[in-house]
């Protein structure tokens, strides 16, 4: 049961971050806290993400805007990488576990009813900034730092693959880093390998599935699928 939820959290994962440039962390954190605390869940959530990161760096390697990513990438390594320590070592991983449940749960109502129409409004570079350090701080506490930085990327770079290379790069880097402190801090399974790999190969699979059906999808509708998702997983979380 674990090895198979696992392999179909990475599986869909991959299809969403293919399609949308970002879901695959979102979908993973609604599985893996079903069978760990949050810090583990996000550790190997964090592994398994980096070899999408990296397969679609690779894909996208053409059109990587390194310089333009150098100064947020720092703030948010910065945020990631002390909250990602702070949450790991916590004593009260019950309480973790809620805190993740209520984000969840503000992170759904936030993308159903207001997400989608801030796409599409210019960002003031104060509003980016600010999204970028929260985005930080989400991505360190619960594994989870896409949604709002997406909306930073979608201003910075209205070419999509620009926006989609300069992403996963900016995420590939920070996973290293927030992996490392996460070890560090123990927050890793014991014998976590198994389950890495499985995760590894279905959300390459995933990523495959999502360059094959990328032009047929509703993109709009599979976001508000997973956002409803998003929801009741935080429901699950909380109660």
């Amino acid at each position: 049961m674990v090895y198979l939820l696992i392999v179909v959290a990475s599986f869909v994962g991959g299809i969403l971050q293919g399609v949308t440039g970002f879901g695959a962390g979102l979908v993973l954190m609604m599985a893996l806290p079903m069978l760990y605390p949050v810090p583990t869940a996000a550790a190997i959530s964090g592994v398994v993400f980096f070899v999408l990161c990296i397969s679609m760096v690779w894909r996208y390697r053409a059109h990587l805007r390194v310089r333009e990513i150098l100064a947020p990438l720092a703030c948010y390594m910065v945020l990631s990488g002390s909250s990602a320590y702070l949450t790991s070592v916590a004593p009260d991983q019950e309480f973790i576990k809620r805190a993740f449940g209520v984000f969840l749960i503000a992170l759904s109502v936030y993308y159903l009813l207001i997400g989608e129409r801030a796409e599409n409004k210019p960002l003031h570079p104060a509003l980016g900034w600010f999204y970028v350090a929260l985005s930080g701080f989400c991505d360190g506490f619960f594994g989870i730092g896409g949604p709002l930085l997406v909306l930073y990327f979608l201003q910075r770079f209205p070419n999509r693959e620009e926006r989609l290379g300069s992403l996963q790069l900016f995420f590939a880097i920070n996973v290293v880093y927030t992996t490392v402190i996460r070890a560090v801090a123990g927050a890793f399974p014991p014998n976590p390998l198994p389950i890495i790999a499985l995760g590894a190969v279905a959300i390459c699979a995933g990523l495959a599935v999502a360059n094959v059906l990328a032009r047929h999808i509703d993109d709009a509708l599979l976001r508000r699928l997973t956002y409803v998702l998003i929801g009741i997983c935080g429901l699950m979380n909380v109660f």
